[in-house]
């Protein structure tokens, strides 16, 4: 009884001892797998993390270089649109020496032409003005008779009005005396002499 008491000690023993490796085994290999699914899961999110830094960067350096695009194109549109200023500037004062030149020369074209026909028309009043210039010179002189006659007679009436003189009758046709004369003759001088350099030169 007791030898067999004690086999049965010991199976039970061995048994017990068989039980806890297979537990500690299936434990480990449990411990095992978590570790190995937990060191996958770190290095998918790591390698994830990598991509994921990578791709940041080639955005990043994508957007960098959009960015000096436009502003390389927004400093060359601003270098453009100041040399359009300067080229307009440039192509608004080039018209106005243009203008200026043109203006000149038509007008040296004008004066010229003015010139010829002036002195066309002096050589035709040189020529055919000479029959005018007696006409007017007649046609002044009588007009200062007609003004030197009518002055006597205002005159006269004023005198006898005021009663400085008697009264005497004046003829129809009025004579000049000497004196007279002369002062007429010297009026119609002067203003033919200024009549007649509009016609000789």
């Amino acid at each position: 009884m007791t030898t067999e008491a004690h086999n049965e000690f010991l199976r039970e023993q061995r048994e017990l001892e068989r039980r806890r490796r297979e537990a500690n085994t299936k434990e480990c290999e449990d411990l095992r797998d978590y570790v190995d699914n937990r060191i996958l899961r770190l290095n998918r999110a790591r390698l994830r993390m990598v991509y994921q830094q990578e791709r940041e960067e080639d955005e990043r350096i994508t957007r960098r270089a959009e960015e000096r695009r436009q502003r390389r194109e927004e400093r060359i549109a601003r270098y453009e649109a100041i040399e359009r200023g300067f080229m307009e500037a440039e192509d608004f004062l080039a018209a106005q020496c243009r203008i200026d030149d043109w203006e000149r020369a038509r007008e040296a074209t004008e004066r010229e032409n003015m010139y010829n026909e002036e002195m066309d028309q002096r050589e035709v009043d040189r020529f055919w003005g000479l029959d005018l210039f007696e006409a007017n010179k007649r046609a002044e002189l009588e007009r200062l008779r007609q003004f030197y006659v009518e002055r006597v007679k205002k005159t006269n009436e004023k005198l006898m009005f005021a009663k400085v003189v008697n009264e005497f009758s004046v003829e129809a046709d009025h004579v000049l005396c000497h004196d007279e004369k002369a002062l007429l003759e010297e009026l119609a001088r002067v203003n033919l002499q200024k009549r007649k350099s509009r016609y000789v030169t």
